[in-house]
């Protein structure tokens, strides 16, 4: 047992000196590449039309279900998937046991 304890703690410290000055790493979602703020993408005036024109869209389901609405219901979903907030990466549709859009 005592010769276990002495062999880990020499692969210990064999460890540490190894890396003595090592720089820790960035966070994983940390991303130089990505934008700092939604307006340096999009403008303000830009984010109240979207919203203006969901909300009235949603106020008529039939319509979003028309032809003319493929596009825009493919960016919608293509918005949710990369939502990383909410319900989608809670998974509460596992936790729930039924899917959100029920």
């Amino acid at each position: 047992m005592a010769k276990r304890k002495r062999s880990a703690n020499a692969q210990l410290q064999a460890a540490k000196k190894q890396y003595p000055n090592s720089i820790p790493s960035p966070p994983q979602d940390a991303n130089p590449l990505e934008p700092a703020s939604v307006h340096s993408v999009i403008s303000s005036e830009e984010i109240e039309v979207a919203i203006e024109t969901l909300q009235t869209l949603s106020a008529h389901p039939l319509l979003i279900k028309s032809k003319a609405c493929k596009d825009l219901r493919t960016a919608v979903y293509d918005f949710r998937q990369a939502c990383t907030t909410g319900l989608n990466s809670a998974g509460m549709s596992d936790i729930l046991g039924f899917d959100i859009e029920d």
